[in-house]
């Protein structure tokens, strides 16, 4: 049993003995008042966790400090193994009264009704468990030290009792073992002050956060779970929510409890605006349709990649825009009634909890031939690329032999106007650019076959004019250069005159050259110009006579 020391005041009698007086005081400071049970109440909803101050030491299961002071009275209550004498002690040591915050009986059934004000049903961590006299707490109550909270239904305390031991033991409310009430001296709760709030894309496929808010004071470390429609989520007991399809159309929200040894759990919500929306099925890429667009082939799509993979897919043909009736498998075969039409194909896709999914070949294919022409022979090009020189194209026979052909001579890459006769003469508009034929064979629903013959570059031939003044044992060059097609000419040109060779430069068809070092009398002048792809070396020769 639990038992507190009430002092008693004696009765002033004048003609009362000392001796009988002192013997009254003395009894009525020993005399034991009871206020708990023999043993600490238990019932089918409590659990033993440890036995005794170092049995429970030994697991971690402290009395805080109390098996080292147990020898002291708390509270005017009996020292030792005493349940009111621990919690006394334990609420002291957490802050509280260092005496009883009441005048009377101490007996633990008195505490809850003495303390009425801070007595509730709520169990917090550093509050007194209470139970009154005749249900679980015996002839003269109970009390004990809430250690932690497990729930609201689910509480961890230490205790002593008189007569008992210190221990520690797990009490839930589905027996009698449940305290009447809960005091709050000293317990402290960890309390929210900024709201915890829901972070992130509301998307199946994506995943939510929970800021924790802020709370007084910092807690240790925090707990979570999720909620859909106010149901908890199984499992989802982390700080990131992965959104799977089930989700969708649900409201999210999570509790955030927050906690810190010695102080009761606080909890806030915090609750998604709106609701999950589906996810979307990404392509990773286009379709790609693989095959020939010739009537009795087939067109074989392949898939792009999704993200997630689709559960349901589904290919739509289509035949200049409009879908082809009953083809949605990824191969087509082109029948007659495509001839002539393009084909392109759209892949969809569907996933639980995703808006559906589309994607559009890179382009459409075709139109649908019948057959493809093919040329029997390449064609060839005969003659030289020289201004005023004619080329021609031949060969380029064809398979069927039906097709037509037509010939279109290129100027750089371009056609060149009335150029469509297999003979072509090269025009001054031509030198310097590359000429290049092609041939074109055609036939109705069929596809056509195309060749380009490459000539090269249209070549003329440098016009080069020069004359002489002879010097003393010297002779002045002027040499003029042009070339159809360009004009006055610009580059290297070359003077010889015996074995005297000296290089100039024509600038703007033009050049001075002046050699030195000749022996007198009549000289041999030779002199060339360069050639490049468009201009050929151009070169004239004459004599000079050269003085003393």
């Amino acid at each position: 049993m639990c038992l507190t020391v009430i002092p008693v005041l004696p009765h002033r009698r004048p003609h009362m003995r000392l001796a009988g007086a002192l013997s009254v005081l003395l009894l009525a400071a020993v005399t034991p008042v009871l206020a708990g049970p023999a043993a600490a109440p238990a019932g089918a909803a409590s659990t033993y966790l440890c036995g005794g101050y170092s049995g429970c030491a030994s697991r971690g299961m402290g009395s805080g400090g109390y098996a080292q002071n147990s020898g002291t009275m708390y509270w005017r209550m009996y020292s030792g193994h005493n349940c009111t004498n621990y919690v006394a002690y334990r609420v002291i040591q957490a802050g509280g009264p260092k005496t009883r915050p009441w005048s009377g009986n101490g007996n633990a059934t008195n505490w809850g009704r003495e303390l009425a004000d801070i007595t509730d049903s709520r169990p917090a961590v550093g509050a007194v468990a209470w139970w009154k006299r005749g249900t679980s707490g015996g002839s003269s109550g109970h009390v004990a030290w809430v250690e932690e909270v497990v729930s609201a239904t689910e509480i961890v305390v230490s205790e002593d009792s008189w007569g008992g031991d210190f221990d520690w033991r797990r009490i839930t409310k589905t027996g009698s073992s449940w305290p009447d009430g809960f005091i709050h001296l000293v317990d402290k709760t960890v309390e929210n002050v900024t709201a915890p709030t829901v972070i992130g894309n509301a998307q199946v496929g994506a995943a939510l956060g929970v800021s924790t808010g802020s709370w007084t004071p910092s807690p240790r470390r925090f707990a979570f779970q999720w909620y859909a429609d106010g149901q908890p989520i199984d499992g989802a007991t982390r700080r990131r929510l992965p959104i799977g399809p089930e989700l969708a159309g649900t409201t999210v929200g999570v509790r955030v409890t927050a906690r810190k040894p010695g102080h009761t759990a606080g909890a806030a919500n915090a609750v998604l605006d709106g609701t999950v929306d589906r996810g979307d099925l990404v392509p990773a890429a286009a379709p790609v349709v693989d095959g020939d667009t010739v009537l009795g082939q087939d067109l074989v799509a392949t898939p792009g990649g999704w993200s997630p993979t689709p559960e349901i897919s589904v290919w739509r043909w289509k035949a200049d825009g409009v879908n082809i009736t009953g083809q949605t498998q990824p191969r087509l075969r082109l029948t007659e009634e495509l001839l002539g039409k393009s084909i392109s194909v759209v892949h969809v896709v569907r996933r639980d909890g995703y808006r559906r999914g589309t994607a559009f070949g890179e382009q459409s294919l075709g139109p649908v031939v019948a057959g493809v022409v093919e040329f029997g022979s390449e064609p060839t090009v005969r003659g030289r690329r020289w201004l005023g020189k004619a080329v021609a194209v031949s060969g380029g026979e064809t398979t069927p032999a039906d097709a037509t052909t037509a010939v279109t001579w290129l100027r750089d890459g371009e056609p060149i106007p009335g150029a469509n006769a297999r003979r072509y003469e090269p025009t001054a508009q031509d030198v310097g650019r590359a000429l290049s034929v092609r041939m074109a064979a055609t036939k109705e629903s069929w596809r056509g076959a195309l060749r380009t013959v490459d000539v090269g570059t249209v070549s003329t031939k440098a016009d080069v004019r020069a004359k002489a003044a002879g010097r003393s044992r010297a002779a002045v060059v002027v040499v003029r250069a042009t070339a159809a097609g360009l004009g006055r000419l610009s580059g290297p040109v070359t003077v010889r005159i015996g074995r005297n060779v000296v290089e100039g430069e024509l600038v703007d068809g033009a050049a001075k050259v002046r050699v030195e070092g000749l022996a007198p009398g009549t000289r041999r002048v030779l002199v060339k110009t360069t050639g490049t792809d468009a201009v050929r070396q151009g070169r004239t020769a004459f004599q000079v006579r050269v003085k003393r």
